[in-house]
């Protein structure tokens, strides 16, 4: 900033000081850190940069993330340690575990918007486009537990060489510790809800499917990784030649797919439920559950 136009000498003089004065200050502050931060650091944030920028430019948002988080790694704090397990196939389980132990933020929010969704869908049942926001909430909170999968498939190669298991097994695998926690926070926040008198018709039944249905939206978050955040290049070429938008739309399309399959997917037994037919939503959540289940165990 300057000093105002028009203001006396004696005011110029003192917003002159006091930039002065700042100016200094920060100069200072920024020489003495400088020490603190070495040039590699820098050199290394601006290849990170650079290496995300290509992996956006072809549509590869996983290498993208890759590559900052490269030089966004932290030192790993001590946690608990737990006890490893004795069956070979438990082993997965037992990873995801620990890295949810390393990583409780990640754990807190995908609880927390898998609650909220629960509570939002008991809250709102009755009207549809509620109940889609609350099943897209929820959905996000099983994306946040889904890390260690994605990270499984950002080497998928390791995965196959080191891990006896078929890819598929290891990738249904992965979906356990993610079904635990959002599950368990569902419950938790159907509890609340009928501890509070807000349960829709049907109390019980409602609050059973809307448990019910945070699996299936686990399984999804699931299928949407499998894609390893890539385009294929059949979808980038018919992109580019059919469609008007100059690929837009089938870049929309693409990424939307599993958000809104999980909506769909989610919402129709909600749905189902609050105009009075029980066994056709829990027979819906079933079916859907098992074909996702199914579909994730492919290799």
């Amino acid at each position: 900033m300057e000093p105002a136009a028009g203001a006396g000498d004696a005011r110029s003089l003192a917003a002159l000081l006091v930039l002065t004065l700042a100016t200094t200050v920060a100069t200072r502050a920024a020489v003495r850190g400088c020490g603190d931060c070495p040039a590699e650091r820098h050199l290394h944030r601006a290849e990170a940069r650079a290496s995300a920028v290509v992996a956006l430019a072809s549509y590869d948002g996983r290498r993208a993330r890759l590559a900052l988080e490269t030089v966004g790694a932290r030192e790993e704090r001590r946690v608990a340690r737990l006890r490893r397990p004795r069956s070979p196939r438990l082993a997965i389980p037992w990873r995801d575990a620990v890295a949810a132990l390393r990583t409780p933020g990640r754990v807190v929010e995908g609880g927390v918007l898998a609650g909220a969704g629960t509570v939002l869908g008991l809250l709102e049942a009755e009207r549809p486009v509620a109940v889609l926001v609350a099943i897209l909430v929820a959905y996000l909170g099983a994306t946040r537990m889904a890390w260690p999968l994605r990270a499984e498939l950002d080497l998928s190669a390791r995965a196959r060489i080191l891990l006896r298991p078929r890819l598929g097994r290891v990738l249904l695998g992965h979906a356990l510790v993610p079904v635990v926690v959002t599950t368990s926070a569902a419950v938790l926040a159907a509890a609340g809800c009928a501890v509070a008198g807000a349960l829709p018709a049907h109390p019980a039944a409602a609050a059973l499917l809307a448990v019910a249905v945070v699996p299936m939206l686990c399984l999804c978050a699931g299928m949407s990784a499998r894609r390893e955040g890539r385009l294929p290049p059949s979808l980038l070429v018919t992109a580019a030649v059919a469609d008007p938008s100059g690929g837009a739309g089938f870049l929309s399309a693409w990424l939307a797919f599993w958000p809104v399959t999980a909506a769909t997917l989610g919402a129709v037994p909600i749905i189902l439920m609050a105009n009075g037919t029980a066994a056709g939503a829990a027979g819906w959540t079933a079916i859907a559950t098992a074909v996702l289940a199914y579909l994730l165990g492919r290799d």
